[in-house]
């Protein structure tokens, strides 16, 4: 053989050996892409969970808002309930001193005509007992 025909089996072999060194770099290079999918899909559940942390924590701070007008709400029925019962004094004896034998209620303003009928029928249960149920407390 002379060297021309050398170089060309040499070449020959060589050309021969590269599609076999392709399919073993091929290989790796699949498994890249596989575990790049992999982590796209991971990333996307990662992604997914934090909008769902995201709502929820919106969602509780509006929870919270409702609890806070709702004790504000219920702080101010508390207030008003308190100056209905202002209303009354107690007898003596029961907690706060008051004039022996004496079972009063304060008068309200002539303007509120209710709170007249709560002082009446008020005062006829502490003088009659059960029999507070009056004529004041039909109008109601």
């Amino acid at each position: 053989m002379n060297g021309r025909s050398k170089l060309v089996n040499c070449t020959a072999e060589k050309l021969s050996a590269i599609p076999d060194a392709v399919k073993e770099n091929n290989a790796p290079m699949e498994g890249v892409a596989k575990e790049s999918r992999e982590q796209v899909s991971a990333i996307d559940e990662v992604n997914s969970a934090v909008r769902q942390i995201d709502e929820m924590a919106q969602h509780n701070a509006a929870l919270v808002e409702a609890i806070n007008a709702a004790i504000e709400q219920t702080e101010g029925q508390t207030t008003d309930v308190d100056s209905v019962v202002n209303i009354f004094k107690l007898a003596a004896g029961a907690g706060e001193s008051a004039d022996a034998g004496t079972h009063k209620a304060e008068e309200p303003a002539p303007e509120q005509s209710t709170q007249k009928k709560v002082v009446s029928g008020a005062r006829a249960l502490l003088t009659q007992g059960s029999a507070a149920i009056s004529e004041d407390w039909k109008a109601l």
